[in-house]
């Protein structure tokens, strides 16, 4: 049967190997600020990817057609809009009362790759 160790023979031990070279004093700090400078990027990045740059700009599109999204939560109503010379998908309430043809109010916010669109609230279609 091993022997257990003491705190004091486990401490005894990392200053023998830190003076022998093998596992530095500093190596644990180092590590865990490593790791909170990697999960602080990925935490901006994320946060950059989702917010996007600057306040929303309303902007007028056209409906030109209805569709279902899927989602974790179950199907959602999106409307096809075009808008700025370029065709969108937009999710929007089910309650709105949009039609094909009709001129629909957004909220346009730049995104890292492009724009991101969605209704403006209460009533983008009224």
């Amino acid at each position: 049967m091993k022997p257990k160790l003491t705190r004091r023979d486990n401490a005894e031990i990392r200053r023998l190997r830190a003076a022998m070279g093998v596992e530095g004093p500093g190596r644990r700090g180092i590590g865990l600020l490593l790791g909170v400078l990697v999960a602080s990027a990925a935490g901006a990045l994320i946060l950059l990817t989702m917010i996007g740059g600057g306040p929303p700009v309303i902007v007028y599109g056209a409906v030109q057609g209805f569709g279902l999204v899927e989602t974790d939560y179950g199907s959602r109503p999106s409307a096809q809009v075009w808008v700025d010379d370029r065709a969108a998908r937009v999710l929007i309430n089910r309650a709105t009362t949009c039609r094909v043809g009709d001129r629909i109010k957004l909220h346009r916010r730049r995104g890292l790759v492009g724009y991101r669109y969605r209704p403006a609230l209460p009533g983008p279609c009224g």
